[in-house]
């Protein structure tokens, strides 16, 4: 079941993963071989509550559906008493936002008015195949960045997939995560591989298809998850001509660890999300040498 932003967590915990971990229930989306990268970024309107509601509606069940209203109208009334406007405006909220709360008396038609966004990146570079070596390689880079908070408050996760035949290791992954404070515009950020307590690292599987990232929501009682940015160095003995990747954001509604599963042939990837994940937001992109 959900649980809203005023519930804090402690620390930051961020894993990241390879290889293929199998579960059911899921969400699929793919990368085709015939769309190119014809943009360097996508940003996704997404309205926690519509969705939440949504899928409440789906279960049948009036006591769910009921729930689900009364968090959301309590989460928008907790915001309206302990925040200030410039708090308010420091969490991403837009003037029109802030006077919606303002004068919020419990309308679920001024819920449904909150919705956040998430600009995603995923760019494919330094693709190139070197004769001497006879080696191809390549750097997927991606970035995310909130605008807006999210309702639920569980670890999220990165997937981040690429097509046959290229491979990766611990040593070449990275990412940073970025978090903000809502009282001012101060921010602190994590990397991985790091020797930061906040920050841990968990290698399952070969590496040959996909890297996972979790991250949690929030750093401490008043610091956000703001943005990350982050890179893929993959490589492969042989020259390949053709090479697609494939960077999906899943937002986790309970208290589960976040997982997915990936298909690839030849070009095509799809990604499929653990049951209680969304695809929020995702990217893809393809190359010729």
């Amino acid at each position: 079941m959900l649980k809203l932003n005023k519930l804090f967590m402690k620390g930051i915990t961020l894993i990241i993963a390879f290889g293929m971990i199998c579960v059911s229930n899921s969400t699929e989306i793919f990368a085709s071989e015939s769309e190119p990268c014809t943009e360097s970024s996508r940003t996704v309107y997404y309205n926690a509550y519509t969705q939440a509601l949504q899928e409440a509606e789906e279960t049948g069940s009036e006591n769910e559906i009921e729930k689900t209203k009364n968090e959301f109208s309590d989460y928008v009334y907790d915001l309206q008493k302990n925040e200030s406007d410039e708090t308010l405006s420091n969490m991403g909220y837009n003037q029109q936002q802030i006077n919606l709360i303002r004068q919020y008396d419990g309308s679920q038609d001024i819920i449904a008015l909150f919705s956040g966004s998430v600009t995603i990146t995923n760019k494919i570079e330094n693709y190139k195949y070197n004769s001497s070596t006879k080696q191809t390689s390549a750097d997927i880079a991606f970035t995310f960045t909130w605008n807006g908070t999210s309702a639920y408050n569980h670890k999220d996760v990165l997937a981040v997939a690429w097509s046959e035949g290229l491979y990766t290791n611990s040593k070449n992954i990275k990412i940073t995560c970025t978090y903000k404070s809502n009282r001012n515009n101060t921010k602190i950020s994590f990397s991985a591989p790091s020797s930061s307590p906040y920050v841990a690292k968990n290698v399952v599987g070969t590496g040959n298809q996909s890297a996972k990232f979790t991250f949690d929501k929030h750093y401490g009682s008043r610091m956000r998850l703001y943005s990350a940015t982050g890179k893929v160095h993959v490589t492969k003995k042989a020259k390949v001509p053709e090479f697609s990747s494939y960077v999906s954001y899943g937002e986790t509604k309970t208290n589960i660890s976040p997982s997915f599963s990936v298909s690839i042939k030849n070009l095509s990837i799809s990604i499929s999300f653990k049951k209680n994940i969304s695809e929020i937001a995702s990217k893809r992109c393809y190359k010729k040498l």
